[in-house]
């Protein structure tokens, strides 16, 4: 597999994290299926070859050829189904409401035909007349001419700030937010998708373990700590709740997929 990312433009800095291609030819990822973590980032996918399959209600399913991603909370299994060349667009947690608004935060798989289907069709006849990944600049102008809908600067401050590892505890930082709790948390659901403390405890997990599969920390312990868990047993209740595994089982498999798959590196 070969998987690279590109520059976002100034314009698209306020909403997409990172634009990302990935190639690889039948057979580049292991058949066994890859397990992709939560990570408080929705995802726009378009492909140019043939989708990933799934696991889902105990059968494999292909993904929709385009498709926006939204917040998982779960993990969720994918393999290859043939060939592999895919455009990416990772969003900030508040991305995916300014640039699509308010309907289209939701978690699960949503076809882009049924977000904007003028857009899907533009993009089904740029990805089908270029060869791949020739079409990025292309994804990147369709997503530029998006109008962007404001998100209120106390609150898109709380949502940067919970990603911040330096930033403090959760309830510090809901105070500092001039919102109620309940309005707080109900605005912070229609822009993200997910509840604060959600997102603190998905963000913290994908810190930990993406501390881990760049060899900077040795042992779960340390590993914990350096995260931001109060102990060892804190990250293991959380990777066991998001994944169904404790960490040894998780970290021995062969991954490949969620090392790319990370909104938190």
């Amino acid at each position: 597999m070969e998987y690279n990312e590109h520059p976002v433009p100034a314009i698209l800095s306020g909403a997409v994290r990172c634009l990302w291609t990935l190639r690889g030819d039948p057979g580049a990822v292991s058949p066994e299926p890859q397990p992709v973590l939560p990570d408080g980032c929705a995802e726009l996918i378009l492909n140019s070859a043939e989708p990933f399959e799934e696991w889902e209600e105990g059968a494999w399913r292909k993904q929709p050829v385009r498709f926006l991603y939204g917040q998982i909370t779960q993990a969720i299994r994918l393999r290859p189904a043939g060939a592999t060349a895919m455009i990416g667009v990772r969003f900030h947690p508040w991305g995916v409401h300014r640039l699509f608004g308010a309907d289209a935060v939701a978690e699960g798989k949503t076809p882009l035909d049924l977000i904007d289907g003028a857009m899907d069709q533009s993009m089904s006849v740029s990805l089908r007349d270029r060869p791949f990944p020739d079409a990025v600049p292309v994804v990147i102008g369709a997503l530029a001419e998006r109008p962007q809908q404001p998100v209120e600067p106390a609150l898109l401050r709380f949502i940067q700030a919970l990603q911040d590892p330096e930033a403090g505890p959760l309830e510090r930082l809901k105070a500092e937010v001039p919102l109620s709790e309940r309005q707080l948390e109900r605005r912070f659901l229609a822009v993200v998708g997910l509840r604060p403390k959600l997102l603190a405890r998905i963000i913290r997990l994908r810190r930990a373990i993406d501390l881990l599969h760049g060899g900077d920390v040795k042992g779960f312990a340390a590993l914990a700590h350096a995260a931001g868990y109060f102990d060892q047993a804190h990250f293991n209740r959380d990777l066991k709740a998001f994944t169904g595994m404790p960490p040894r089982a998780y970290f021995k498999q062969d991954l490949l997929l969620p090392e790319y798959f990370s909104g938190v590196r």
